[in-house]
């Protein structure tokens, strides 16, 4: 399990390679399941939720799950957000991998994904909302990732993207629209150009803790180099 979040007396928890969401009792007692039913034998499907709507796309190895506001005030239903890494989201596909090993058709290009699942436990259905990251190929995730929402109501991610030398990290904020509000690469010149983050979370750039910033301290704080300069910091 990489995340586990409490809701009204029970735990949701994420299970990567399950790529499976599920909602539990402390006691144990599982109320639904949000992932693709291939994998499930069928004593499991009495617990998976079906998908409703259009373009919806199941969830795989999957990090950050977290509860998002009532949107639709509806007492049935519980909006979530998760980063979906996407890793095995071709895999289960028998058909498929078996017409790539023939030659038949191309593997195609794995991409990860921040999602907003909508679930109606009275109807035990599951809804895609709003997805980001398909459009992106370039910022597949194979490990770790997170997706979270803003105050301001954008959603922030992270994508730990892979290449065959170097692995960097990729900060981006993005609004309902899918526009990006800004969006930042990461990496260290003392690991190889290797530079992997798992969570990430906004701060208030002041509080009563930290009195002094020292913004020139290489990679503690990102700072616009039009800012630095504006304040007379050239390196």
């Amino acid at each position: 399990m990489n995340s586990v979040v409490e809701y009204n007396g029970d735990v949701i928890v994420s299970s990567n390679f399950q790529s499976a969401i599920m909602r539990n009792s402390k006691e144990g007692k599982i109320k639904w399941i949000l992932a693709d039913p291939r994998d499930f034998t069928t004593y499991w499907q009495q617990y998976l939720l079906k998908p409703i709507g259009e373009d919806f796309e199941y969830p795989y190895n999957q990090h950050a799950v977290e509860i998002l506001p009532d949107y639709d005030h509806n007492p049935d239903t519980i909006d979530v957000l998760l980063f979906d890494n996407g890793s095995s989201r071709f895999l289960v596909d028998e058909e498929l991998q078996k017409n790539i090993k023939l030659g038949k058709e191309v593997e195609p290009k794995l991409y990860s994904r921040l999602v907003h699942y909508r679930i109606n436990e009275k109807n035990m259905t599951v809804e895609q909302i709003w997805q980001y990251g398909k459009e992106r190929i370039e910022l597949f995730s194979p490990s770790r990732g997170d997706a979270n929402l803003l105050n301001n109501g954008n959603i922030l991610g992270v994508f730990n993207q892979e290449f065959p030398i170097s692995q960097n990290t990729v900060y981006v904020e993005v609004n309902q629209d899918k526009d990006v509000i800004w969006e930042c690469y990461a990496s260290s010149n003392l690991t190889n150009n290797r530079y992997l983050d798992y969570r990430l979370e906004r701060l208030p750039i002041y509080n009563d803790d930290n009195d002094y910033m020292d913004i020139e301290k290489e990679m503690n704080n990102f700072v616009p180099m039009e800012v630095l300069k504006k304040y007379g910091y050239q390196n």
